[in-house]
């Protein structure tokens, strides 16, 4: 049945007829582009790797956030790495987000004062770099690339990342709080005309900055060139795709009392774990558009191997 299905839809938006003129067959070959990637979602292999990348996660989270405490501490930055965190978890609900954020960042506060040493420092960079070496080979496989980046370009690049992505992240949002705690500019965003898109712009700010992360990822991560319009156009698609998983996965772990009945105290775990795997698919499925958007040619052929 399935089979029959996919033939169809293989011969709807790769058949002869598709290239012909008409707005309709326009959209229907702007179209193959969201039937590919969902066509690999079922497939399989992108939801392994996402399966994958949760445990890594789970092994990896404290670790990074322990060097990111680190070195927002240096620069007296620390305190801004909390809300990051619930940013993170917020789908999850208020209730679930304060609470997983709470411990994780007690785990990280030990870890900070205890284990990061010269040594313990060494050795959560090259767990992290491990993990993403990971995340690396997940985005290879996506861009078909066969080889990974060289251990010494490893160290560099990633180790650089570490110490880079956490600043960034955290001037933004500095700078997002001093611009909102500006007076003047308060007072000119509060006129009648601009109230309105002051209130949509700060709604968007999270959304516009999960998008800005994920074209750096798009860009940095593959071991080849990405051009930046695809980085960019699957980037905006994961984030909407981010924004409204989000909302009714918080409403679905809101709404459900079976998950807090079987699973009790353990719940909020479940729900953290079924988010970050929607966070991965989500993430892997905007690289996979941006892949199609720069290499078309694949588009009917997918993630299957070319056999002549």
């Amino acid at each position: 049945m399935w089979v029959r299905a996919w033939n169809i839809f293989d011969r709807l938006f790769f058949g002869p007829r598709s290239a012909g003129p008409g707005g309709a067959w326009a959209i229907v070959r702007v179209l193959r582009y969201p039937y590919a990637v969902i066509r690999d979602l079922f497939g399989g292999e992108i939801n392994l790797r996402a399966m994958g990348l949760v445990y890594t996660t789970l092994l990896s989270l404290i670790p990074l956030l322990a060097i990111s405490f680190a070195i927002l501490a240096a620069f007296g930055m620390s305190g801004d790495l909390e809300p990051i965190v619930y940013e993170f978890f917020r789908p999850m609900g208020n209730s679930g987000a304060t609470e997983i954020t709470s411990r994780v960042m007690h785990f990280v506060d030990r870890v900070s004062t205890r284990v990061v040493g010269t040594v313990g420092l060494a050795v959560l960079l090259w767990t992290l770099v491990g993990t993403i070496k990971k995340v690396e080979d997940s985005f290879n496989f996506v861009w078909r690339v066969q080889h990974a980046r060289s251990l010494a370009r490893r160290v560099t690049e990633y180790v650089s990342l570490l110490i880079i992505g956490p600043i960034v992240m955290v001037g933004f949002l500095a700078l997002s709080r001093a611009a909102l705690a500006n007076l003047p500019l308060h007072d000119v965003v509060s006129l009648a005309p601009l109230a309105r898109w002051r209130g949509v712009g700060i709604d968007l700010a999270p959304y516009l900055m999960v998008s800005a992360f994920f074209v750096v990822l798009y860009m940095f991560i593959p071991n080849t060139r990405v051009r930046l319009l695809p980085a960019l156009i699957g980037a905006a698609t994961a984030g909407f795709l981010w924004a409204a998983v989000g909302k009714l996965f918080t409403n679905m772990v809101v709404l459900s009392t079976r998950l807090t009945i079987v699973y009790a105290g353990f719940a909020f775990i479940i729900a953290a774990l079924l988010w970050t795997y929607f966070g991965w698919l989500i993430l892997l499925a905007g690289a996979q558009l941006s892949f199609y958007i720069q290499n078309p040619s694949y588009l009917r052929l997918g993630l299957r191997e070319l056999r002549l």
